[in-house]
């Protein structure tokens, strides 16, 4: 299952013009002027291309490891509250046969503890293993998996690393990813990895 805590900034910018300015005078020269418009440059609500920030935070575990990982909110806040969460920019791109394809990127702070529980209790008593801050890329290729048939399967996921900090000073790298796919002909399945070293 896919889960988000999505809260979309919208920031709508509105051009006003006098009526009351005096024209232009025009040139003798003929001049052409066009429009340049690529990705690089596209406005945030341009019908095709969208782009927006959202706060988020993440729970990811891995019980291969043993480890958990929380990114985007610091625990003690979470747990005792009032909490903020870390930005991601996302862009989405709306494909000709309807598909909404995301890709968000964003720094995020991290936390790896030795449990794979969600628990207040546990982040309230047990210290982290590191901290700091993570890279935190997430894609989806067909948020409401529209896409007919397998020719395209849903696969969504995001990916983590950066270099954190453990209680007793030493720096180690943390890396993570999750992986998501679903189709018709082979169903759900998921890959999960939380590491440090």
């Amino acid at each position: 299952m896919r889960w988000r805590i999505p809260i979309l900034l919208t920031l709508v910018a509105f051009a006003a013009v006098s009526c009351d300015q005096q024209p232009l005078e025009t040139s003798q020269q003929p001049t052409t002027t066009g429009l340049t418009f690529n990705i690089a440059n596209a406005p945030p609500q341009s019908g095709i291309v969208e782009r927006a920030d959202y706060t988020a935070a993440f729970w990811i575990v891995d019980p291969e490891s043993g480890l958990g990982a929380l990114l985007g909110v610091d625990p003690i806040e979470f747990c005792t509250g009032p909490a903020e969460f870390d930005f991601v920019s996302f862009q989405t791109a709306i494909q000709r046969d309807g598909r909404q394809i995301d890709h968000g990127m964003g720094e995020w702070r991290a936390f790896v503890y030795p449990f794979t529980t969600f628990d207040c209790g546990l982040f309230l008593t047990v210290e982290p293993l590191a901290t700091g801050m993570s890279t935190v890329v997430s894609t989806e290729n067909d948020l409401y998996g529209i896409a007919p048939g397998d020719k395209n399967a849903n696969a969504w996921g995001q990916t983590g690393h950066g270099t954190l900090v453990t209680p007793g000073g030493e720096f180690v790298q943390f890396s993570y990813k999750y992986r998501a796919r679903s189709n018709n002909s082979q169903g759900y399945k998921e890959v999960v990895k939380v590491s440090l070293h």
